[in-house]
């Protein structure tokens, strides 16, 4: 048998420690998906904001939430989007199936950020903010910002550059 007494432990994730015995007597927490599409998505072109776009066939919204909504903590998904794209909301949203909260956006990001946060059901422990435009959100991020809101008041995900986007 193979001796592990020299590995340090390390943080475990929520969904780890949900799986362990201590975790029995307490219920892991409830999370909800605040995501923010209500922006114009200007700079990156096209006909329509770039959350709707399409990458790899799909809308980049619908990617997005479906790698939230995978998560085993993430129990409401509230979608902030603006007025006019209603239409492409339900387009976004159709090839899923699930649940979703909407609520309509503000004049500026944190005015949409307010009306997401006014939608979040009650039961909420935790709120976790997401861009709509960023679909490639992974398990271990979400892990790593719920774990650190378990001891903070906040938290945010830094994540190294390994793309150039631009040259000089």
């Amino acid at each position: 048998m193979q001796d592990f007494s020299d590995i340090v432990p390390g943080l475990l994730s929520p969904y780890q420690i949900a799986m362990t015995e201590d975790a029995l007597t307490q219920p892991a927490p409830r999370v909800a998906a605040l995501i923010v599409a209500a922006g114009r998505g200007l700079r990156a072109g096209g006909d329509i904001p770039k959350q709707y776009q399409r990458l790899g066939g799909e809308m980049v919204l619908t990617r997005t939430l479906r790698a939230l909504a995978s998560h085993p903590l993430i129990h409401d998904l509230v979608v902030v989007h603006h007025p006019d794209d209603s239409h492409l909301l339900a387009q976004a949203l159709d090839p899923l199936g699930l649940p979703v909260i909407t609520t309509h956006g503000g004049a500026t990001r944190d005015a949409s950020v307010r009306a997401g946060l006014n939608a979040v059901p009650d039961n909420a422990d935790y709120v976790l903010i997401h861009d709509a435009a960023r679909p490639m959100v992974s398990p271990q991020v979400i892990d790593d910002v719920i774990a650190a809101l378990s001891t903070h008041p906040g938290a945010a995900p830094g994540l190294p550059v390994v793309d150039a986007l631009w040259q000089g």
